[in-house]
């Protein structure tokens, strides 16, 4: 059957996603065997690739020193209040951006707490006087600013805006990420950016059928010339929902060095 490959291009980086049929995609080799998954598993699996996407978004729209943002609300708020409270202070932005020739872009989730605290996480272009203008059109509770570049890789934002459970540290069961999952509803949480934002779609798509990707995952996958293949990133495994193998490895524009 060969094998399916996606390319997705971001700033100084090269993502790759390879999907195939058994372990190392060749004729004649079957999937592995999937179990249909609890209505939690799937609200997982979602999230997961949804972590995805967000990461991908905030790296093609956001700089290191654009805002994270927490907005703090009061206690008993609605979700529909607490999104109407955000929609009047992304209109005041928008607008303010507006008259400085700039254009607002953003992404955010709205929580609320198990004793009804609710809050929101925001990602926001930053000009020069962005806090200032949040601080005083923000009437709930005082904001918390950092850049971006504090809260490190982008791949933990995400999986924080798309509520993804921590990884099990060896003292929790895979069960209990799954019974947390149920819990999330849309009256506790809700998550949205902007319009304007790039979407992150593969530069290029193929589709291999004679192929096999045996050599890539012996050897190691093969950089692309003037790239280096970040080897902290490669995973491969079986996605236990659909019963393909994956092999995901993202590659990195190696930096001139300047001459003495």
């Amino acid at each position: 059957m060969g094998y399916w490959h996606d390319i997705y291009i971001i700033r100084n980086k090269i993502e790759h996603e390879y999907k195939f049929v058994g372990h190392y995609g060749k004729k004649g080799e079957k999937k592995a065997s999937r179990k249909k998954p609890t209505p939690e598993q799937m609200e997982l699996y979602n999230r997961i690739n949804k972590a995805k996407k967000i990461r991908r978004t905030t790296d093609l729209n956001f700089e290191p020193r654009d805002y994270w943002v927490m907005l703090p609300d009061k206690k008993g708020k609605t979700m529909p209040e607490a999104k109407q409270d955000f929609k009047e202070l992304a209109d005041k932005l928008r607008y303010e951006y507006k008259k400085r020739g700039c254009v607002l872009k953003w992404m955010r989730v709205i929580e609320i707490g198990k004793k009804g605290g609710l809050h929101i996480h925001l990602i926001v272009n930053r000009i020069a006087d962005t806090d200032i203008l949040i601080s005083e059109n923000w009437k709930h509770g005082h904001p918390y600013f950092k850049h971006l570049y504090e809260e490190g890789d982008y791949e933990q934002l995400a999986s924080y805006m798309a509520k993804l459970p921590e990884k099990e540290d060896g003292k929790e069961p895979e069960k209990s990420r799954e019974e947390r999952m149920a819990k999330l509803t849309k009256e506790n949480y809700s998550y949205s950016t902007s319009r304007n934002l790039v979407r992150p779609e593969p530069a290029e798509h193929h589709r291999y059928l004679r192929r096999t990707l045996e050599r890539a995952i012996r050897d190691g996958p093969k950089p692309t010339p003037g790239y280096e293949v970040d080897k902290s990133s490669i995973r491969t495994g079986v996605n236990k929902f659909t019963g393909m193998s994956y092999l995901y490895y993202t590659e990195r524009l190696i930096k001139e060095k300047r001459r003495e």
